[in-house]
């Protein structure tokens, strides 16, 4: 019967965190939003809940939970409870932002760049890796041919 009941506790304690703990996210990544916030920084207030969320149970120090109770309450509610009150004082404490921009836009993140490099990188990696593959065999040029036939065997042998 205790373990039943004990399923049967987990069970509501599950339900509701997992509906308070949803709620929270939602909403103070929509508050965000509305103050004017980018996804990005909105993102940010939801992660620095779950950091204080964290932190409430570091700062608990749990000891040994011999009941079911008290190893939810520590675990589990601790933790939705800390996050969800951090956000919600994040979300009031921050100023609202302004969402128009006048003026030329300008870019932050060099994006032409990053796409070149992962270019030259791209063509670069297969070079230096064939490069690697002759160095490394050049110095045992006798077992250079036994992957590649073993390599052979086996996809002759996955066709059959």
């Amino acid at each position: 019967m205790a373990m039943l009941w004990d399923m049967v506790l987990f069970a509501i304690f599950a339900l509701s965190i997992i509906f308070v703990a949803t709620v929270a996210v939602f909403s103070t990544y929509r508050q965000a939003r509305k103050k004017g916030y980018q996804p990005p920084a909105a993102s940010a207030f939801v992660v620095a809940g779950f950091a204080v969320g964290i932190a409430g149970i570091i700062a608990l120090n749990p000891a040994n939970t011999d009941s079911m109770l008290v190893f939810l309450w520590r675990f589990f509610w601790i933790p939705v409870l800390f996050s969800s009150a951090a956000m919600f004082l994040l979300v009031l404490i921050f100023p609202h932002r302004q969402t128009q921009r006048f003026g030329q836009r300008r870019v932050r993140f060099p994006f032409r760049r990053v796409g070149q490099a992962l270019m030259a990188l791209a063509v670069l990696l297969p070079l230096v890796i064939a490069w690697m593959v002759y160095v490394v065999h050049r110095a045992a040029p006798a077992a250079f041919h036994r992957p590649c036939r073993w390599g052979a065997c086996l996809r002759l042998r996955d066709v059959t």
